[in-house]
């Protein structure tokens, strides 16, 4: 009882604090109030929120930090010159490269629109450099916007073809954390490249790098028999793009279709692409990378070969002396009995008759009848 009546009293006390006393309000003030509150507020008099300021644009800011740059006024057009010249004709740096790739593609936009074969060729351009740069995720952004490109104008076959060869690169080259992700990347390389299996190219440099995507996308999918007869087809075109000539590419293509062999359980297919690898980089004086390939080349194999190099050097050394001797015996020869050269001297009736009668008389196979006639007729010659 005691701690509700205390509970009691406490509430009462909290009341009174609450009340607020009137008494010493007089009409006057509560009418002033009453008049202040009912009064509609004026909008004049609010004060107004603080404005957010923008942040400023960066070419607003970039000319404000660097007041001595002068504002290049050329049209859209006569930048795109510039730059188009600049990526033909000098070896730039991958920066460089991506800054004018970029400036490029905003250009082109500019000057030409969106749906523009300057825009796809842009956009196509900076999804190779970023493949390049293995950077496949950045890469198909802009291919696949430069593929929707091509629903609105006309493409040649050739630039279809290179914008196929670069999506398919692309899916090869994103990352897949699953199964399914896997198979699905596949899928999409294959069928950009689809259409242009069968079609005879005349670059052959996108020959050859169709050809190999087409060796990659089956030796992904394990099936390393077409992948070997599609890297063989690969190592064609590129011999034929190179003109003969062997590059780093050339190795690097050797190393990858060992290692696809490997794979396979083709071990005679497998040394012998790695040792065309070892001996292309030791050809072009690419020492380094021909001792990581040397190391993947069993020591008998490149024993054999040795052997193999030597046996063939000495038998063609003793040909060459066979040869040699054989000829000058027929130069002593035909110094030694000059009758038996060649170029013979016209005969005259006198040495007929002399080399008949030589003939006639060293030759067994005459008969009496024979020689007599022959005698007659040395007798009418002296007569």
């Amino acid at each position: 009882m005691s701690s509700r009546n205390q509970t009691r009293s406490d509430l009462s006390r909290s009341s009174q604090r609450k009340t607020i006393s009137t008494a010493k309000m007089t009409q006057r003030d509560m009418d002033s109030s009453a008049h202040r509150l009912a009064r509609i507020p004026n909008k004049f008099t609010v004060p107004k929120a603080a404005k957010i300021e923008q942040p400023e644009s960066y070419a607003i800011s970039y000319f404000n930090n660097n007041p001595d740059v002068q504002l290049d006024k050329r049209s859209p057009i006569e930048k795109l010159e510039e730059i188009n010249q600049r990526l033909d004709g000098e070896e730039l740096d991958d920066n460089d490269r991506f800054n004018f790739l970029v400036q490029r593609k905003s250009l082109s936009f500019l000057a030409y629109g969106e749906n523009s074969p300057e825009c796809f060729e842009a956009l196509r351009d900076l999804g190779n450099f970023y493949n390049r740069q293995n950077r496949p995720e950045s890469a198909l952004r802009h291919l696949s916007k430069a593929q929707q490109i091509t629903r609105s104008i006309e493409v040649s076959d050739e630039d279809s073809l290179s914008l196929a060869i670069e999506l398919s690169e692309a899916h090869l080259s994103s990352k897949a954390t699953t199964k399914a992700e896997n198979n699905k990347q596949l899928n999409n390389a294959e069928s950009a490249l689809n259409p242009y299996i069968e079609i005879e190219v005349e670059d052959k440099t996108l020959a050859y790098k169709r050809d190999l995507l087409l060796a990659r996308i089956k030796a992904r999918r394990n099936k390393y028999d077409d992948a070997l007869k599609l890297y063989e087809k690969s190592i064609d075109s590129l011999d034929v793009a190179n003109d003969g000539r062997k590059n780093a590419g050339t190795a690097a293509l050797y190393l990858e279709i060992g290692e696809c062999a490997e794979n396979a359980n083709d071990m005679k297919t497998s040394n012998k692409m790695y040792k065309k690898a070892y001996d292309t980089f030791i050809e072009l004086n690419m020492t380094d990378s021909a001792k990581l390939v040397e190391g993947k080349i069993p020591p008998s194999y490149l024993e054999e070969d040795y052997n193999y190099d030597q046996n063939y050097v000495q038998n063609t050394e003793e040909e060459e002396m066979v040869e040699t001797r054989m000829l000058k015996t027929m130069t002593d020869s035909s110094l030694q009995s000059p009758h038996q050269s060649a170029i013979q001297t016209p005969k005259t009736p006198e040495s007929e008759n002399k080399s008949s009668s030589s003939s006639s008389s060293s030759s067994p196979n005459h008969s009496p009848r024979s020689r007599n006639n022959e005698q007659q007729e040395n007798e009418e010659n002296e007569n």
